[in-house]
């Protein structure tokens, strides 16, 4: 593919839902002037008649890029890049501008009215595109085994499942033989051990494959690389490094289970928790007489009783088949459903195994050969007579070694302790293939069988992998690049990235270069807005890309209308359904779509401010329920924090941008906000654009190109492990008037340098220029001197002569 531009604007005109509202025809005369190579109007382009003209036109011209003026991106875009795909246009090169939805269909005015809008939208899609950057996709190479920590017993029926495939794996674990993992496995199952039988069977086949290296566990000391080339670091017992490599990675995580609290409840050997209960039946020591097991610890969840009854319900089939005169009984709490199959109930009606549920509300209580609770069907007092008592065990934490993991990879501890990796709620052609895989218990409260699955699946997942590598379709796409001479190492992107789409550095290695991961990289891009360096892009979704199309529409735009952003899904979303329902809004709101408003540049607000954007005006998705980049909705918010206070330093109304949050099912919610947004600002003027205001916001765009700033704005956004937003912190204010002393200091500094930029000044001159006091400015014009950021050039009636450049 070339990399010069040869944009094909297709208008459609949607049977007149667009066409009688739009003029179209004015529209193609107000973008006469734009860089397009076709431009027509058709009646409906996503109809086969109309692919096949906009298919011809492409071939015929040659064209690489492709803008649409058409209804919602979010509906028909997969439609068109699937048709195109044939002729090598890719889905980045094909772009949507929602003519239907957000101009015909929710404004009034004339037809001729309604064109200029379009036609601003439309020009902004073009300048966009102009900018695109063709790639090809990189191939993947998938050699090597699979690396398979954590210990977990879904490890070793991933091990069987890769190696029954023909494909090599490393299982890391502190058990080293069957028995071994047997005997260690009821402290993560209680009640396993009645599927000892089937569980030998499945350790044999593993600890006898020659696919599979089982590895003693050791402290893992970093997880690096991507899919193809995974690298663990293992801590020797003779304090060495080791390095082992492999092609994916599954971790197998399980939860341990610890005895629960009942010496309050006395008894002697009588009273028991489950894993006493296992090694009793292990080593054939149990009395005679009725064994209760009693299911209780509320405080640890529904799921985890449910847990608690399905092991319960094991040991008593286990007790009852070697002990029949035990007779058991579980006692549940009702508002559990009874976690057992149809034939789980035969087989303990069978076995003589009773099962009988209490009211929780009413805790049960134990008497000397007797519990007493109460029935939820009669509400009455009940008593069951017990001559052995098991208590259950209680969720602890998930096994040692999770803590070691969850530093390097994309996986996260819930306020309960369960683990998750990162949800993003993205459609099915935006995810990547899933490369790291998470299995075990720890995620959250499973049957032993269940995991068992699970680990099945992950080896599935692996072994799709390899086949898709082995058909050369195994391929990386180019979501996210990190120019290595521009990166300084700090971390900072590698430390919020909520997807792991950017490569940790092993211990030691100091700030080298970031390298990203774009099979991991979701595309959220708020790690590209938060770079103090500025060396993250997202390709073809570039701050460039936004800033051309943002300055296009701006040059369109009346001084009294509002450029806004609405994010691809919540924003985007309420205002298609705002068209579709014909809601109606006022047309000086310019919607500009990204993909999250995480992955705005804070350099792009004050670059809109600076070249003529009077007012702007946010819509994201609402920040605990749907924001689908998980936290980037909560970085614009900062982000535009940053922006209201550079605002109010240059003596501009902080209200001058503002930020809302809308449901994608929301259109009447998202119509108010714009109508509150614009009535507000109804009461503000333009901003008065004479030399003391440019100057001012060009110092604050200047002062967002500040690595000192873009660094102390990044370290205080919200990380992936924090589930409070920091405005809940104690020192919050600190923190904030932390923020504002640096935007002082740098917004002053970049006053300074606009006023010596073209001649060398004294203080006094500059704080002339600067209309400020000059023992404002004299302290920092010291500092800059010693920093290099400026240079004495020589004196003049006493003070030092200040410039620009070295001396």
């Amino acid at each position: 593919m070339k990399n010069e531009a040869k944009i094909g604007v297709f208008l459609c005109e949607c049977g007149g839902k667009i066409s009688n509202r739009i003029s179209l025809p004015r529209v193609n005369e107000l973008l006469n002037y734009e860089p397009w190579a076709h431009l027509g109007i058709y009646p409906y382009p996503c109809l086969s008649p109309g692919l096949e003209a906009m298919k011809a036109k492409i071939r015929d011209k040659g064209l690489n890029r492709v803008l649409i003026g058409g209804c919602s991106p979010r509906a028909m875009k997969k439609k068109f890049t699937d048709a195109l795909a044939p002729l090598g246009i890719e889905p980045y090169q094909v772009e949507m501008i929602n003519l239907k939805d957000h101009v015909a269909a929710v404004h009034e005015g004339t037809p001729q009215d309604l064109a200029h809008k379009a036609a601003a939208l439309l020009a902004g899609g073009i300048a966009g595109l102009e900018l695109m950057e063709p790639y090809e996709p990189v191939s993947v190479p998938f050699q090597g085994p699979v690396l398979i920590s954590g210990g977990g017993i879904s490890g070793f029926a991933a091990a069987r499942e890769l190696a029954r495939k023909g494909m090599e794996s490393m299982l890391f674990t502190s058990a080293q033989t069957p028995d071994q993992v047997l005997a260690e496995l009821p402290r993560t199952f209680p009640g396993s051990r009645i599927f000892s039988g089937e569980l030998t069977e499945l350790l044999r086949e593993v600890f006898t494959s020659p696919l599979v290296k089982v590895l003693p566990d050791r402290p893992v000391e970093y997880v690096v690389g991507n899919v193809g080339d995974y690298r663990l670091g293992l801590r020797q017992p003779d304090g060495e490094v080791t390095e082992v490599t492999g092609s994916a990675v599954i971790l197998a995580l399980d939860r341990e289970f610890v005895p629960g609290d009942y010496d309050y409840i006395g008894g002697g050997e009588k009273v028991c928790d489950l894993l006493e209960l296992e090694e009793r039946l292990a080593q054939g020591d149990i009395e005679a007489g009725k064994v209760v097991f009693w299911v209780n610890s509320p405080e640890h969840g529904k799921a985890a009783q449910e847990f608690a009854t399905m092991a319960a319900w094991r040991n008593s089939l286990m007790l009852a088949q070697n002990y029949p005169e035990a007779k058991p009984t579980v006692l549940y709490p009702s508002n559990i459903p009874l976690p057992l199959t149809g034939g789980d109930l035969v087989e303990a009606r069978g076995a003589g195994i009773a099962f009988q549920s209490y009211a929780p509300e009413v805790h049960p209580v134990v008497q000397s050969g007797y519990m007493t609770y109460f029935s939820p069907r009669d509400h009455l007092e009940h008593e069951l007579q017990w001559d052995n008592l098991v208590v259950s065990m209680v969720p602890g934490e998930p096994v040692p070694k999770t803590q070691e993991l969850l530093r390097w990879l994309p996986v996260y501890r819930e306020s309960g302790g369960q683990l998750r990796k990162t949800q993003l709620k993205l459609k099915p052609e935006q995810l990547a293939d899933e490369t790291i895989f998470l299995t075990g218990s720890a995620s959250e409260f499973q049957d032993l069988n269940e995991v068992l699955q699970q680990g099945k699946k992950a080896a599935r997942g692996a072994l799709h992998l390899r086949e898709k590598a082995q058909k050369g379709a195994l391929v990386s796409p180019v979501v996210v690049t990190i120019d290595q001479e521009l990166c300084e190492g700090c971390g900072l992107c590698s430390e919020i990235c909520p997807c792991g789409g950017v490569q940790h550095h092993k211990p030691g290695s100091g700030a080298a270069p970031h390298q990203a991961d774009s099979h991991l990289c979701s595309g959220g891009g708020t790690c590209a807005a938060t770079c103090p360096y500025e060396a993250v892009k997202m390709l073809n979704n570039t701050a460039q890309q936004l800033e051309a199309r943002i300055k296009t529409v701006l040059s369109r735009m009346k001084e009294n209308e509002t450029l806004g952003f609405i994010c691809n899904w919540g924003g985007m979303g309420a205002a298609d359904l705002a068209g579709v329902k014909g809601l109606s809004y006022s047309r000086g709101v310019y919607l500009i779509p990204v993909n999250c408003l995480g992955s705005i540049d804070p350099t792009i607000f004050s670059m809109a401010f600076v070249n003529g954007a009077n007012r702007i005006l946010l819509a994201g998705c609402t920040p605990t329920a749907s924001c689908h980049y998980v936290y980037g909705v909560d970085h614009s918010w900062y982000r535009v924090n940053v922006m209201k206070k550079l605002l109010s330093l240059a003596g501009l109304e902080r209200r001058r941008i503002t930020m809302g949050y809308v449901d994608v099912n929301q259109p009447e919610a998202f119509v108010s906000m714009v109508e509150s947004h614009v009535d507000g600002m109804a009461q503000l003027p333009p901003i008065n654009r004479d030399e003391s205001t440019k100057t001012k916001l060009w110092a604050i765009h200047a002062t967002l190109h500040r690595p000192r700033v873009r660094w102390v704005l990044g370290t205080s956004l919200r990380r992936p492990t924090e589930k409070e937003f920091s405005g809940g912190q104690v020192n919050a204010v600190d923190a904030d008037e932390t923020m504002l002393d640096v935007l002082r200091e740098e917004y002053l500094a970049s006053r300074i340098l606009r006023s010596i930029h073209d001649r060398p000044l004294n203080p006094p001159q500059i704080a002339r220029d600067m209309n400020e006091a000059v023992k404002k400015i004299t302290p920092m014009l010291t500092d800059m001197a010693k920093e290099g950021r400026i240079t004495i050039r020589g004196w003049e009636g006493g003070y030092p002569v200040y410039a620009t450049g070295k001396a």
